[in-house]
C-alpha cells in the first residue's frame, strides 16, 4: 500500500487518557468517512490538537470545523479518495491555515470554560 499504510492503520478500540493522547500524537491526518454525524466529538478532539481532517460535509462536523477541513464532495468512496488526495496534494501552508483555523474555532467556542460559560448563560435565561 502508499506510504505503507498496512504498518500505520491500527484498530485500538476504546481509548482514554494518555492512550487517547498517544493515539492523536501519531495522526498525520484524521479521515471522518461518516455520512451521519450530529456533533462529531472527533472531529472537535482533532482540532484541539491542530490535526488536519478530512471528512464528508454533514452535520456537526460542518458545525465544528467550518470551511477548516478537506471535505468531500460527495458520500461516495470515490469522492471520499478524492478528499484524501486533495489532503495529501495540500501546500503546508493550506494546510497550516485549516489546522490553525479548527484549532481557533476549538479554543474560541468549545473549551470547557467556554462551554460552561454557554450553559450558564442559557440556563440564567430560565432562572
Amino acid at each position: 500500500m502508499q506510504n505503507n499504510l498496512n504498518n500505520r492503520i491500527h484498530y485500538l478500540g476504546w481509548c482514554g487518557g494518555s492512550r487517547l493522547e498517544s493515539f492523536y500524537d501519531a495522526l498525520d491526518v484524521l479521515a471522518i468517512p461518516s455520512i451521519y454525524e450530529p456533533f462529531g466529538m472527533v472531529a472537535l478532539e482533532a482540532a484541539a490538537r491542530g490535526i488536519p481532517i478530512v471528512c464528508n460535509p454533514i452535520g456537526g462536523l460542518v458545525e465544528i470545523l467550518l470551511d477548516n477541513a478537506f471535505y468531500s464532495e460527495g458520500e461516495t468512496y470515490q469522492t471520499f479518495r478524492k478528499a484524501m488526495r486533495e489532503w495529501l496534494k495540500a501546500d503546508t501552508r493550506v494546510i497550516h491555515a485549516k489546522t490553525w483555523g479548527e484549532y481557533k474555532r476549538f479554543n474560541d467556542n468549545f473549551t470547557d470554560i467556554k462551554m460552561t460559560h454557554k450553559y450558564m448563560d442559557l440556563i440564567s435565561q430560565f432562572a
